[in-house]
């Protein structure tokens, strides 16, 4: 699906080269497009047009794990890695280091996901393929359509048709699907699904992204709208998207309300393809290989003083009350042993429940300052705690719209 459009994407390319990300592509060139990324632990992988390279070190060497097949979609599931191909599913169960050809051997499959004991694939012209047995036996169904994208939320499994605004809708683990006329999508193009906290996100290929609360009955255009929207990633309560046509990654931290650009200096202006987050890093797949930023930059942690302080710190959020952004500051000590131990940085709701996680890492000494948005929020009393080790405290923040 991603090859389809990649040569519209050119034709709106400008020269724009900034500092924060960095350009990730030894052992791998700097002339691939990288269609697909996936993470898990300290391995990541980045699939091409001609191989898909793996990663032990956040993206400084590269080395190849598959030649000659293409990576047009990943999906890794406990130890299974399943990769969707121009010649059907590959598996690897030792992440990277052998691969199997799975028994669907044939056509080009563009997405992946699973569900439970169930493998469903979505390819570019002969509907979706589901398999129960890891693979070796593939049923057909919803045949002849291009499904660009699948995405999958308790009983529900929706798959994104390419030719027309449709998405597809099974709660019986792709047994039937029930086709659902997105009308307030209009003519775009499907490209990409994400489900996150009950709201269906679908990325199209001319007008950003719509949003469904009712799995898909229904829909409403988000504030970001326009681009070609066609991937996402998600980490704690943020979700980034990808866009190929103006090529930008958007972030937002409350579910679609605002987005932020945040690809301001990939590349000249290169489209972004796909997108990992893994060991303090976010990634993106342009058509110039591999970027890197380090998600703290990304998200709006921000190193505020050089000064190093000599104790833990949580400082009173400041404005407070507020609405509908606060500034949160912190401070981490340089005593060895604090300085191992994991920081944490979570909003609560009055009842417990998380309602952002801003840092859960190691980080460095020194002063830090986040902005917390609370656009998604209704007024009440909040409560924001910092841990680190046996360190914890917590303040308390009022949010009046």
């Amino acid at each position: 699906m991603k090859k389809v459009i990649a040569l519209l994407a050119f034709a709106f390319f400008t020269a724009n080269c900034f500092s924060q990300w960095e350009q990730k592509s030894n052992g791998m060139g700097t002339n691939k497009i990288v269609w697909s990324m996936a993470a898990s632990g300290n391995n990541i992988f980045a699939g091409t047009s001609n191989g898909i390279y793996l990663s032990t070190n956040n993206g400084d060497n590269w080395t190849i794990s598959l030649n000659g097949q293409s990576g047009n979609s990943m999906f890794i599931n406990g130890s299974n890695f399943w990769l969707g191909t121009d010649h059907g599913v590959f598996l690897s169960t030792n992440l990277g280091t052998n691969w199997v050809q799975t028994g669907l051997t044939t056509g080009s499959v563009w997405e992946l996901t699973v569900k439970d004991n169930y493998i469903f694939v979505g390819t570019s012209g002969s509907g979706i393929y589901i398999s129960s047995n890891n693979g070796v036996n593939w049923t057909h169904t919803v045949p002849d359509l291009f499904i660009s994208s699948l995405a999958v939320s308790g009983n529900y499994i929706f798959a994104g048709n390419w030719a027309y605004p449709i998405v597809y809708v099974s709660t019986d683990n792709g047994l039937n699907w029930i086709p659902r006329q997105t009308g307030g999508i209009g003519t775009d193009v499907i490209l990409a699904l994400l489900i996150k906290d009950n709201i269906l996100f679908a990325g199209v290929d001319n007008s950003g992204i719509f949003q469904s609360t009712n799995n898909g009955l229904n829909w409403s255009h988000s504030v970001l709208n326009h681009g070609g929207i066609c991937c996402y990633s998600v980490k704690d309560n943020y979700i980034f998207a990808g866009d190929f046509l103006t090529n930008e990654l958007y972030m937002t931290s409350n579910n679609g309300i605002t987005w932020i650009p945040k690809g301001r200096g990939i590349g000249s202006s290169l489209s972004v393809w796909s997108l990992t987050i893994n060991n303090q890093y976010i990634f993106a797949g342009t058509d110039s290989s591999v970027w890197r930023r380090p998600y703290s930059e990304v998200i709006g942690i921000n190193n505020i003083s050089s000064f190093v302080p000599e104790e833990f710190e949580l400082y009173q959020n400041y404005p407070n009350p507020f609405n509908p952004t606060t500034n949160i500051k912190y401070s981490i000590p340089s005593n060895v042993n604090r300085q191992s131990s994991n920081v944490k940085l979570v909003v609560f709701d009055i009842l417990g429940k998380v309602v952002a996680t801003f840092v859960n890492e190691k980080q460095s000494p020194g002063v830090y300052e986040v902005t917390f948005d609370g656009s998604a929020l209704p007024s009440g009393i909040y409560f924001y705690v910092l841990t680190s080790g046996e360190f914890e405290v917590t303040k308390k923040l009022v949010l009046i719209k």
